[in-house]
């Protein structure tokens, strides 16, 4: 929820956004996640109000090893592919990621 290429949630109606999933459901898995001591949940400094989420080590280890797996995988799986294959690929993929979720283009 807090770590990998582009995820920046921060709060639990961050991570709702980001997930697609109401509120409720982010709740959720933002008390497991809290309880598998990945992240811990603390109030933000400028207002006491507002709940705040932060890896801790344990959950920045693990973000490290899903992302070196994530990258290795992909790099075994685009190994036999031509430099203009892999072009071509990550501009389809862009090109689809943008579709699938409109809001978050820059």
């Amino acid at each position: 929820m807090l770590a990998g290429s582009r995820v920046t949630a921060r709060t639990p109606g961050a991570v709702a956004e980001q997930l697609s999933v109401n509120e409720s459901t982010a709740s959720r898995l933002v008390d497991a996640t809290v309880r598998a001591g990945l992240i811990d949940r603390g109030r933000s400094e400028h207002d006491a109000r507002r709940v705040v989420l932060a890896l801790t080590e344990q959950g920045r280890q693990l973000c490290d090893r899903a992302l070196r797996y994530r990258l290795e995988y992909l790099s075994d799986l685009l190994d036999d592919w031509s430099p203009d294959d892999r072009a071509a690929f990550a501009r389809l993929l862009g090109r689809f990621a943008e579709a699938v979720h409109p809001r978050r283009r820059t």
